[in-house]
């Protein structure tokens, strides 16, 4: 599973802005819970942080994602360099693991970026709604352009029949078809 781009951007400058705490494990908590906190603001409330069980302690490198199939986590911080080749440094991509056992700890959303508006890879549910309304107004303006289409092809028969216009007449009990020119 593919950590969301959008996610992986907010990592990348919460790291940029916030460097320094990414040399200690109290620090990377720190970092790591205000990088889900920023997460969850722009993404939802799904995003959080995890530890092994309840009684131990934040992972201090781990973004968590609650779905309806489990919990599942992101190693974003790089500590020993393996991945970035730079110790401390922000892993590309981040490393995955599914952690259905382990415990989600939710965050509040906090706009530490101070972005204008939140930006999602997800359509927020209201806006999912209003599509289908506009999806059920279309399919209601489809069966009327098809009403009228069908209006349209009987006319041009009308047309076609009065362009290839043939007089029929009885003379003298025989039937006569004269096409005018």
């Amino acid at each position: 599973m593919n950590l969301p781009p959008r996610a992986q951007e907010i990592i990348d400058e919460m790291y940029r802005n916030y460097k320094s705490l990414a040399f200690t494990e109290e620090n990377q908590r720190k970092l790591t819970f205000m990088i889900a906190e920023q997460i969850c603001y722009e993404l939802g409330p799904e995003w959080g942080c995890k530890s092994a069980d309840s009684t131990r302690p934040q992972s201090p490198s781990n973004i968590a994602y609650q779905s309806a199939d489990g919990l599942v986590c992101w190693r974003w911080l790089d500590g020993d360099g393996s991945i970035s080749g730079t110790p401390f440094g922000v892993a590309h991509p981040p490393v995955f693991a599914n952690i259905p056992t382990q415990n989600f700890i939710p965050v509040k959303p906090v706009n530490h970026l101070e972005i204008t508006s939140p930006k999602s890879d997800e359509v927020p549910k209201e806006s999912i709604k209003n599509l289908l309304d506009d999806i059920g107004h279309l399919s209601l303006d489809l069966a009327e352009v098809r009403r009228e289409l069908d209006e349209l092809k009987d006319e041009l028969v009308m047309i076609k029949v009065k362009l290839d216009r043939r007089y029929v007449s009885k003379i003298f009990g025989v039937t006569v078809v004269t096409k005018p020119e």
